[in-house]
């Protein structure tokens, strides 16, 4: 019979554990209304914070797999230009810069590759997919589209520490990059580099 202790941990083979990321993100994106035409430019920096569980189907594989659910919350400092006049611009493109806050539901699902099972530090290598959903919802202009960025492929690499307490922290540079283009939009680039660290025992 399979056990379930209070660490998360069944048969050393699947454990919980938790995780925090710094994050900076990018988004730039065109877009055309009528005879208006948009130019935005966001930059964001935040945290996220949450926890994963990590499988191994048998003890000595070099491969897991990550995945759970995680906390996000950037402060975005957002740039639009637009070629639209107004009596005090004349013919001068108006610019609007406003700040907001941002935050996500992120569940990420990652394939993780640790080559070095023995030592105190080990490279360590991910891979797959970070689904986003927005929790709390601003639009500036009625007539922009929302922003749909659900679905961001995940890569990432770094070291893992492993102490003499059987515990294994990892520390890893990552980045986010959203493959799935809104049509509305032209010119779309979205993106998210972070660092993240994980602090989970031995598999």
């Amino acid at each position: 019979m399979t056990k379930l202790s209070c660490f998360g941990q069944v048969q050393k083979r699947f454990l919980v554990f938790p995780t925090a990321s710094y994050l900076n993100e990018t988004v730039r994106y065109n877009y055309s209304f009528s005879t208006t035409k948009i130019k935005m430019d966001r930059a964001s920096k935040g945290f996220s914070f949450g926890f994963l569980g990590r499988y191994k189907k048998t003890i000595d594989t070099k491969v897991s797999l990550s995945f759970g659910i995680l906390y996000s919350q950037t402060t975005a400092d957002n740039l639009f230009e637009t070629n639209a006049t107004t009596s005090s611009t004349g013919s001068n493109p108006v610019v609007f810069l406003y700040q907001e806050v941002r935050k996500n539901i992120q569940v990420p699902i990652l394939i993780d590759y640790n080559p070095v099972n023995s030592g105190r530090f080990s490279p360590y290598f991910s891979a797959g997919f970070t689904y986003s959903h927005r929790i709390n919802k601003q639009r500036m202009f009625f007539f922009v589209p929302d922003e749909k960025y659900p679905l961001a492929l995940t890569i990432g690499a770094g070291l893992s520490y492993q102490n003499k307490r059987s515990s294994l922290l990892i520390l890893q540079p990552f980045l986010n990059y959203n493959f799935l283009k809104t049509k509305e939009f032209s010119n779309y680039r979205v993106y998210q580099i972070g660092i993240q660290a994980r602090v989970t025992g031995i598999l």
